[in-house]
């Protein structure tokens, strides 16, 4: 009878060792779910951190939209001319000759192939300074970056002025024209005051350079520039169509910012060497923020600049380094 009774017992220890067994592994697993579960939630109420670029699209995006449909909109920046969005890229005399070269890393060869995700940031304001920006410089200002001034007027100190070759004086008549010089052309052109232009117009072009937010926006519009070129794909359906387009539009209105704000500072730098002929006159260029980047719509673009600016692989779905 008593080992009836220890056998007894030992069998209910054995199962309540067991069940409690049991308990503690579906204990487990229930917090493994809740934990898998949790994240999954998370993920889903939080598209920004899973997805920060296309959360900053959609910002930008909606911001624009809102603007299109209210009744009493701020007006957005002038569109830019078929002339002022090509800037040149078909006939690029004022673009910097090494972007033509496919051996520089800076090129447009290295651009076309590798300007969405390889290059850097860096590497993308160098080709926008090389080239838009110089086509830019030479519309507001009819300075030419790809002509040497000073070396001409070195070269011909010693020639009648009429006897410069017509291109030569075409550079300067142009530059006459644009600062109200009143000065003859024959004197002007062996004169201080032409240096001192000269000098004044290489120093502010220097200091825009140097303007780390407006080099921050050129970098980031070389990038979405290659990114738009790779998805484009004129079979791609009615909804793929809607995301390119976005994108698209986007990446338009980061040049019209550009264009705009190089228009604003030029501006404002030509007229105040006029009133004061100081060769500092263009050191605020810096600096210089124009006067749309307080309209709601391109302060959203500017407050996404740091999302703007990373390497792009993928966006909308659309696989972009497999394009090129």
């Amino acid at each position: 009878m008593k080992k009836s009774f220890i056998l007894v017992f030992a069998l209910h220890l054995c199962c309540i060792n067991s069940i409690s067994a049991n308990i503690q592994e579906l204990t487990n697993a229930l917090q493994a779910l809740k934990t898998k579960l949790g994240g999954l939630a998370s993920a889903l109420n939080t598209k920004e951190a899973k997805d920060p670029l296309s959360a900053a699209l959609d910002k930008i995006v909606a911001v624009r939209e809102g603007y299109a449909k209210s009744s009493s909109p701020q007006p957005l920046l002038k569109s830019l001319t078929t002339t002022e969005q090509a800037a040149g890229v078909n006939t690029s005399e004022c673009y910097n000759p090494s972007l033509k070269n496919p051996v520089n890393r800076v090129s447009f060869n290295t651009l076309h192939k590798e300007g969405n995700d390889k290059m850097t940031g860096q590497e993308l304001q160098q080709v926008f300074f090389l080239s838009m920006f110089q086509y830019y410089t030479n519309d507001f200002l009819r300075f030419n970056m790809t002509y040497d001034y000073l070396q001409a007027r070195t070269q011909y100190k010693n020639i009648i002025f009429k006897d410069i070759p017509t291109n030569d004086r075409l550079n300067f008549g142009f530059l006459r024209s644009r600062f109200n010089i009143q000065e003859p052309p024959k004197t002007w052109f062996y004169s201080y005051e032409a240096q001192d232009l000269i000098t004044t117009i290489q120093s502010a072009i220097t200091k825009f350079k140097e303007n780390k937010l407006f080099a921050k926006l050129a970098g980031a519009y070389q990038r979405w520039k290659v990114v738009v070129e790779k998805v484009e794909n004129p079979l791609a359906d009615a909804n793929r169509m809607q995301d390119l387009l976005k994108i698209d539009r986007i990446t338009t209105d980061l040049q019209i910012m550009i264009f705009h704000w190089m228009r604003e500072g030029y501006e404002k730098f030509v007229n105040d060497y006029k009133s004061t002929k100081s060769g500092q006159a263009g050191d605020f260029l810096a600096e210089f923020k124009p006067s749309f980047l307080e309209h709601p719509y391109y302060k959203t673009i500017m407050s996404q600049l740091d999302i703007l600016t990373q390497p792009v692989t993928l966006i909308e779905g659309i696989n972009i380094t497999s394009r090129f």
